[in-house]
């Protein structure tokens, strides 16, 4: 079934936080992998916006928000996320992602 693209105006259902830290030396190749992946995000059904963002009191790490029309999107991608994705971000970060999921109110 094709859904007509979400709009990117419309309150989100949950935002997803993920914070990233990269090994020494691996910042330009974490920023690259996490690029993709928010691009990637962004053309999946109910994906509102992804962005990544720098941390400016600490250059080692990255913060990457998006916002989602459902749960039910967020998880949808996830599946492929974190079988892929994972895979280019852990070769520059020096440990796992942390990631929290914000209901909105």
């Amino acid at each position: 079934m094709t859904r007509a693209p979400a709009d990117k105006h419309r309150a989100a259902g949950v935002v997803r936080v993920a914070t990233l830290t990269a090994r020494a030396d691996e910042m330009p190749a974490l920023i690259r992998a996490a690029q993709a992946n928010a691009a990637e995000a962004r053309s999946q059904p109910g994906c509102l916006t992804a962005d990544v963002c720098t941390v400016p009191d600490d250059p080692d790490r990255l913060i990457v928000l998006s916002r989602w029309e459902t749960p039910d999107d967020l998880s949808a991608f996830l599946g492929w996320h974190e079988g892929v994705a994972h895979e280019l971000i852990s070769q520059a970060s020096s440990v796992k992602p942390q990631a929290v999921h914000y209901r909105l109110a």
